[in-house]
């Protein structure tokens, strides 16, 4: 009896749809998804990484650069990844209906990647053969080859993009989620690994082999992920008669088409959350431009390739470990916390860190101080990492209906790529005027990229504010259901996990950690300022004293009333009644706010190293982000307000 109870999980049966596992099973539908994803991943990474080298050999233009690294995709995304991704809805056949789009894509993206290899030599063959429409110079034949190709590629990758992160919520079950996406990441941290210090130092060498590779891989693991791993069948979708009556003629078919574009137009923004879905995730792609130019921006910091490689391949390696801990030790908070409220938190926090790249506006670390800083920084970030990196399939899966799910998940690409192209071309043509006003050999107006997801933020956090009132106006956490136009009753039940409510023992931990950062904090700029003053510098001692000892003291008051107000509600529902605010979840602070720490501890070399006025600055802006930091620990109260009303002892 004892071998057949502890047995017992592994021999539970679990269903999706009409999909069953065993755990065997399931661990080798796993297997063959993270084969897939560690060869997606790779390969699909190559372009956003490698062509920007050959755009520099090429002499592009920041323009030219936006337009071939985020303006093709913007505008394919907008067209192709809500075709395919209605159509998978409703498509049905032996392979299933994501399958078949992954798979008959496949032999056009290969053939993109080896054509990438080539680009410079079509472009040179070009020039020599002086045909008219282009110029004879091969560099500007090169890049108008590598833009041509770069919307061949786009325009089939998108097929896949737009239906393989559809695959979990189809055949995985929903007690595994958390656990899936860890192994998804795992697969995707591996790629990164391998190819951040295997392959990216050496993409000048070996810049065609690697693409004629990667082609290979592509070709092999996708086919192999395709072939292994089954979809069950699904129901037809209901309320859309007019779109499953043949076409008989030019007309009906046009007709059904123009149909089936107002049923996705209508059904798509038939309720507030969903703009308001979209809108975050819009943001937060807009901020993102900023980082089409990450590539730039680290060579003026000083770093080659050999470093940016071993920089992201170190911080793959960090990240690989932490996804093992939420596939096998973590992975349970994810419900516990709930994947709406985690990414929801996250985000915020997101958006603090943004200004720590405020930093290189004050100056720069030498490669090797920028590798092992960047590294201890990734470290301790990775708690907050991974869990807001598993909770963001789940989170969608979980405000989105699971009937039309992918219909969902393109338009909110849609309107992502839209503000995306247009506001990525008006960037890099601003970023070319910008040039304008620094020598013309000089990068360093590439550091002012990183303004840019600073102030994208302040409305990213107004709407993640209203999408979480909104969504727990819905029922949130126990009975939130998505609103259905085509459903009789009006709405789409989703099953949610589990969840509880803000510990008070993580509260107080999580608050002791904070207490701490203002506490060192006002230690670094007391300590800095005593520095300046015996080596008689009295004029930046006394920048320390004013400007950083204001705003750190400042920071510590702000604190203070913030953190009286939160616990005297604990206290209120500790005693039965009902807090006047919100008291925010503990998860997500507990995990962000001693990565603060490290940051503000590790900037003493960096303030070492900068001239004696940057560094002032620079510790002000350090006590400037504490404030921010808890002022956004105060909107986390102010947005549970009538939601977080308990707490567990």
């Amino acid at each position: 009896m004892g071998d057949d109870s502890n047995l017992a999980w592994y021999k539970k049966v679990y269903t999706r749809g009409t999909l069953t596992y065993s755990i065997p099973k399931l661990a080798l539908t796993i297997f063959w998804m993270m084969v897939g994803y560690f060869i997606y991943n790779i390969s699909t990474t190559l372009p956003a990484k490698m062509v920007p080298i050959q755009l520099d050999e090429f002499g592009a233009s920041d323009f030219q650069k936006m337009v071939i690294l985020t303006t093709i995709g913007g505008v394919l995304n907008m067209i192709i990844c809500p075709y395919v991704s209605f159509t998978s809805d409703r498509h049905r056949s032996k392979l299933g209906r994501r399958i078949p789009f992954i798979l008959y894509s496949m032999p056009f993206l290969v053939i993109s990647l080896a054509l990438f290899a080539f680009a410079d030599k079509i472009g040179e063959f070009i020039a020599a053969e002086n045909i008219s429409f282009f110029s004879d110079n091969p560099f500007t034949c090169g890049i108008i080859v590598l833009m041509i190709i770069m919307f061949m590629y786009q325009f089939f990758y998108m097929y896949v993009g737009s239906v393989i992160h559809y695959l979990c919520n189809d055949i995985i079950p929903k007690e595994f989620f958390a656990q899936v996406m860890a192994a998804i990441n795992i697969a995707i941290n591996l790629g990164n690994m391998f190819f951040n210090i295997f392959l990216f130092p050496e993409a000048n060498t070996w810049y065609r082999e690697i693409f004629i590779g990667s082609a290979i891989a592509y070709a092999v693991g996708i086919l192999l992920m395709c072939l292994m791993i089954k979809e069950g069948e699904y129901p037809p979708i209901d309320g859309e008669d007019e779109l499953n009556k043949a076409s008989k003629s030019i007309f009906s078919w046009m007709r059904k088409i123009f149909s089936g574009l107002g049923i996705f137009v209508k059904e798509s923004f038939s309720h507030r959350i969903y703009i308001l879905r979209y809108t975050l995730t819009t943001l937060g792609a807009v901020s993102a431009i900023a980082y089409t130019y990450s590539f730039y921006l680290r060579q003026d910091l000083g770093l080659a390739l050999k470093d940016m490689g071993y920089t992201d391949g170190l911080q793959s390696m960090v990240n690989l470990a932490a996804y093992f801990c939420v596939l096998f030790i973590a992975g349970r908070y994810v419900n516990r916390w709930h994947p709406v409220r985690i990414v929801m938190y996250n985000t915020m926090f997101v958006v603090v860190n943004t200004l720590f790249g405020l930093r290189w506006l004050f100056g720069t670390l030498s490669p090797s101080a920028f590798i092992w800083t960047s590294t201890i920084i990734a470290i301790a970030y990775v708690p907050a990492t991974v869990i807001g990196g598993v909770s963001g399939l789940p989170y969608e899966m979980l405000t989105f209906p699971r009937s039309r799910f992918g219909s969902f998940c393109s338009m909110q690409a849609l309107v992502r790529a839209g503000f995306v192209t247009v506001l990525g071309l008006a960037f890099g043509k601003g970023l070319d005027w910008f040039h304008g006003f620094f020598p013309a050999e000089s990068t360093f107006y590439y550091r002012y990229t990183l303004c840019w997801p600073v102030f994208i933020g302040i409305f990213q956090i107004i709407v993640v504010f209203l999408l979480y009132r909104e969504w727990n106006r819905l029922g949130g956490y126990k009975n939130y259901a998505c609103p259905a136009i085509w459903s009789t009753t009006g709405k789409e039940e989703l099953e949610q996990p589990e969840y509880h409510a803000p510990s008070v023992r993580g509260l107080k931990a999580a608050f002791y950690f904070f207490d701490a950062l203002i506490a060192v904090t006002v230690g670094l700029v007391i300590y800095y300022a005593v520095w300046n003053m015996k080596n008689d510098n009295q004029e930046i001692a006394a920048l320390f004293i004013e400007l950083c000892g204001s705003l750190a003291v400042a920071g510590a008051v702000i604190w203070f009333i913030i953190r009286t107000k939160i616990m005297k509600d604990v206290k209120r529902v500790l005693n039965g009644l009902a807090p006047k605010n919100g008291i925010p979840h503990h998860g997500m602070i507990l995990l962000v706010v001693p990565y603060f720490i490290v940051n503000t501890l590790l900037n003493i070399y960096y303030i070492y190293d900068l001239p004696p006025k940057n560094g002032a600055y620079y510790m002000a802006l350090i006590c400037g982000i504490n404030i921010v930091l808890a002022f956004v620990i105060y909107l986390l109260s102010k947005m549970e307000k009538g939601i977080s009303t308990t707490v567990e002892a």
